[in-house]
């Protein structure tokens, strides 16, 4: 049940300057027992700050009976006492506690509407020069500047969380660029959704058929598609589908689309499939477009590009040679179908190596690795997730990672690009029915043209999150050689849950 609760704040306990989650105690109005202790999203507050909240009681194991904000609002002091502990929070640079007390007995009740309305005169306390005076005015400007972008924000049903992430984006700016272009913060905010930004633009009372709202619809329904695992959209659907949400007609959302293609944010391409009896106009954003690009333009460049292994020059004695050793590296004799899928990994620049549970592809990664470190050749082992990596290191007794880790990822981007390729021979890239387009991009571009590429999946297992289907894209193109393990092995097959796997 929602509760609200208004107050002073005693102590502020932890603070968060990135995420804005606030741990703080509250001397609540009308309770004369203990502080109250409140956890939650907030502004930045101090204390001796007045707050307004609302939200609901939670029992914590340790810590026991808490308020838990979901909305937080910032409200001016009401007393002189809760004006000097305001000032004197820190929140405002160049004000301590006794600079607080002289600018508080200088100017009494007065003091919040000096700060707002004639910061020149704090020059008639006593202490307070030239640059403090700048110092204290601009500090408070800053936060008060904070304080009317929240209120504004919450005013238009924006949670207090939501709006310090926003304010962190667009600063003191927030206001503008919200009144002017609610349909921005779709783009620029995670989490803000298309229905959040269509509800504020009611309320500001934008045009229904204003070009904001139709481009924000169209990108809102090719981001629905991208969840649902698809890189493009075709144009009907998407004209559709738009016109259906924004209750428009398509002449609308057709000149939204024009609108956005030039701007660059979309990417719009006429599909002509294999058979050539079939065309589609495909609809991208624009980041999936050159995802998808880029990842056939690598595989292709992979494909064509020399190979630096010496494996296709090998004579029958020299293959001989590497099946003995070989069977010493996995402790076991190699099937038939399993020399053919090495000899195909060590041949082909690219491989997909494909099978269902049991049927040895661990096996035949581990026979790879071995050759590989036999001849003192590079190699890297990585997957999309941590999960995925840890099992590979497990399976294989070798390093493994993600790939973003084996990239080298960093707030700033991939160190690992075209510029900087990975500096390795052959490349192992497990649970590859995992791949979304984006990832598999970023991965190609880091590896050099003469390096050897092995994905290694499941195709009848789920696809990945991410949009794009890349094993089974990469199954069904001409630039990729692929294996497929079909033999399930006397251990496996003791398995019920493998041989059902298989009957599915």
């Amino acid at each position: 049940m929602t509760e609200t609760i208004t107050g002073t704040i005693s102590r502020i306990i932890y603070s968060n300057e990135e995420n804005g989650y606030t741990v703080l105690e509250l001397a609540a109005e009308g309770r004369l027992d203990t502080d109250i202790t409140i956890v939650g999203v907030m502004p930045p507050v101090g204390p001796g700050e007045r707050l307004r909240l609302d939200g609901s009681w939670t029992a914590h194991p340790r810590y026991g009976e808490q308020f838990k904000a979901t909305r937080c609002e910032q409200l001016l002091p009401a007393t002189i006492t809760g004006i000097k502990e305001y000032l004197a929070s820190t929140l405002i640079k160049g004000i301590g506690p006794v600079t607080a007390e002289r600018i508080v007995q200088h100017f009494g009740a007065d003091t919040m509407r000096v700060l707002d309305e004639e910061t020149e005169r704090l020059r008639e306390v006593s202490g307070i020069g030239p640059k403090t005076a700048k110092r204290i005015a601009e500090s408070w400007n800053e936060h008060q500047g904070i304080r009317r972008v929240m209120v504004f924000l919450q005013g238009h049903s924006i949670s207090t969380g939501l709006a310090v992430k926003i304010h962190k984006v667009y600063g003191n700016d927030a206001m503008w660029i919200v009144q002017r272009d609610p349909y921005r913060l779709v783009r620029d905010i995670r989490g803000v959704g298309f229905k959040t930004a269509d509800g504020i633009a009611r309320e500001l009372g934008l045009s229904p058929d204003s070009p904001a709202r139709v481009q924000a619809g169209v990108i809102h329904v090719l981001r629905e598609q991208i969840q649902a695992g698809h890189v493009y959209t075709p144009r009907e659907t998407l004209a559709a589908q738009t016109s259906r949400l924004l209750s428009l007609p398509p002449g609308l959302i057709e000149t939204a689309i024009e609108d956005l293609w030039h701007g660059d944010t979309i990417h719009c391409e006429t599909l002509t499939f294999p058979a050539g009896d079939r065309e589609e106009h495909a609809v991208y954003l624009t980041p999936f477009y050159y995802g998808e690009a880029g990842v056939a333009n690598h595989l292709y460049a992979l494909a064509e590009s020399p190979a630096a292994l010496p494996f296709r020059t090998f004579s029958t004695a020299e293959w001989e040679t590497l099946w003995s050793r070989a069977t010493r590296f996995v402790g076991v004799e190699l099937s038939p179908q399993q020399r053919k899928a090495v000899y195909t990994m060590l041949t082909c620049k690219v491989t997909v190596l494909t099978g269902g549970p049991g049927t040895g592809k661990t096996q035949t990664v581990r026979t790879i690795i071995g050759v590989l470190e036999d001849m003192g050749l590079r190699y890297a082992l990585c997957a999309p997730t941590g999960r995925a990596a840890k099992r590979l290191a497990e399976t294989t007794g070798r390093k493994a990672q993600t790939i973003h880790r084996l990239l080298q990822y960093s707030r700033d981007g991939f160190v690992r690009n075209e510029e900087n390729p990975l500096e390795i021979d052959f490349l192992v890239v497990d649970e590859a029915s995992m791949l979304d387009v984006l990832l598999t991009n970023h991965l190609l571009k880091a590896v050099d043209p003469s390096t050897h590429v092995l994905f290694v999946g499941d195709v009848d297992q789920l696809p990945s999150v991410g949009a794009g289907d890349v094993l089974r894209d990469l199954i069904a193109s001409d630039h990729t050689a692929v294996v497929r393990l079909t033999t399930i092995f006397r251990q496996a097959a003791d398995s019920g849950i493998v041989v059902n796997a298989h009957k599915i």
